[in-house]
Formats: structure tokens, C-alpha cells, sequence
């Protein structure tokens, strides 16, 4: 077969497949809903470095970690892995802001009871919120400028900070964020992400830094209720194990 006819005809295939295409993409929901996304970083040298049976472990490890965390969490969900980093739909920003401050947590604490040298267990991760369309696909999924943001803003290699915010995120949810101030503190003025790190997005991308110290973790007695209730659950079951 000549190949100038089969391009042409593969062309023809789906041109005639673009109004289906247009009709479904009207048939898609709009959703207004707060997105993360976190990445373990290093991936791919600590793959190159230490083989792929390692990278696995280390892979595998991190998606366990997100799975235990989000378990309890009806209002969080992990929909898509992309490479070594995960998407996160959420319909609440405090139980989203919360998992991620346990997730920052559990990984700093595997990182440190192994060599950081031969274990770097580290994570990047950000938060945007905005809306999307939901796919019609067998698993969950959605497109939208505020997942487009988000991957972007994930990618930021800082000096200072492994996660962010989006700074219209930042802005929207800061009554909910001050109440957390003696736990997490953000850069006080907004950054502009280089133009030349959207990718030729049209709109700029402006986020925070966002910096969590957990040794005051303990002072939220009333927050983490998702977790402290699969705590209580837990000890009252283990408690009825124990007298029958």
C-alpha cells in the first residue's frame, strides 16, 4: 500500500471523528473542585543510581504512603498516577491541606530512619483548586487549566520549599489557612513562575511557598478529624478484641 494513502486516509478517519469529539466534550460536566498533586522526587536518578529493583521498593513505597493517609478520607481521592507522582481531587481544602501536612510528615520521617544518601525519600508537592471538566472514562478523570497549572507549579525546583500553593488558592482559602500559622507558614508575597517553566501557558502562574513545621503537630487537638476518628475506631475495636 502506497503510505501517501494511507495518511490520508487515517487523516480522513479522524477528521470525520471531529464533530463526535465536539458533542461529547458538551456533554461534559463542570466540576469546581480543589486539586494536589505530589511527586516523589528524584525518580528517575535514584532509578539510574541504584538500580530498578530499588526504584520500585521506593515507588511503590510512596503510592502505599498516599493510600494510608487518604484511606479515611472521603473528601480527598487519588485518581491518576502520572510517572512517580500522583493527582489528588478533593472537596474540601482543610482535609486536602491536612493530608498533605501528614504526607510531609510520614515521608520526612522514612527519610530519616534510612540514609538519605542511599534513601533520599523526598516529596514535591502543590495546590490548586479551580474548575474542570470530568472525562467519560472508566476511571475518574478530568481536564482543565487548573490541573495544567498545577503539574506546572509541581515542577519548581526552590532552594527553600518542596511545596506550594497557587496564589489564587492561597487567597481563597486563607481563613481556612491562618488558623494553621503556628504550624505552616507561606512566603509573604506571591512568586511569578519564569515564563520560560509554564510551558507557553498564556496566563502567568503565581504560587507560595509553603514551609510546615511539625514539631507543633500535637497542638491541633480538634483538627484531623478524618484520622482521629480511624484512630478511635481502631483503639475501640482493639480495645473489644481484648475483652471479648
Amino acid at each position: 500500500m502506497d503510505l501517501n494513502f494511507l495518511i490520508l486516509k487515517i487523516q480522513a478517519q479522524v477528521q470525520e471523528k471531529k464533530e463526535q469529539f465536539e458533542s461529547v466534550y458538551e456533554r461534559l460536566s463542570d466540576h469546581q473542585l480543589f486539586w494536589g498533586m505530589i511527586d516523589l522526587a528524584n525518580s528517575s536518578n535514584y532509578r539510574i543510581e541504584y538500580g530498578p529493583k530499588k526504584g520500585y521498593i521506593r515507588g511503590t513505597m510512596f503510592f502505599s504512603m498516599i493510600d494510608h493517609v487518604l484511606e479515611p478520607c472521603k473528601e480527598v481521592r487519588r485518581i491518576k498516577e502520572i510517572g512517580d507522582a500522583v493527582l489528588l481531587v478533593a472537596t474540601d481544602p482543610r482535609i486536602l491541606f491536612e493530608s498533605f501536612i501528614l504526607i510531609d510528615r510520614i515521608a520526612s520521617q522514612i527519610s530519616q530512619m534510612s540514609s538519605p544518601e542511599t534513601y533520599p525519600f523526598a516529596i514535591r508537592g502543590a495546590i490548586n483548586s479551580g474548575i474542570a471538566k470530568r472525562l467519560q472514562r472508566p476511571r475518574e478523570d478530568y481536564l482543565g487549566t487548573p490541573i495544567d497549572q498545577l503539574s506546572r507549579i509541581c515542577s519548581i525546583k526552590s532552594q527553600t520549599a518542596h511545596l506550594f500553593i497557587q496564589e489564587e488558592t492561597f487567597l481563597s482559602t486563607k481563613d481556612i489557612l491562618d488558623e494553621y500559622n503556628s504550624l505552616v507558614q507561606f512566603s509573604p508575597s506571591p512568586i511569578q513562575m519564569p515564563h520560560i517553566m509554564t510551558k507557553g501557558m498564556l496566563k502567568d502562574i503565581y504560587y507560595r511557598e509553603l514551609f510546615v513545621d511539625d514539631s507543633g503537630i500535637d497542638k491541633f487537638r480538634t483538627n484531623f478529624r478524618p484520622w482521629r476518628s480511624k484512630l478511635a475506631s481502631s483503639s475501640h475495636d482493639e480495645l473489644l478484641e481484648d475483652h471479648p
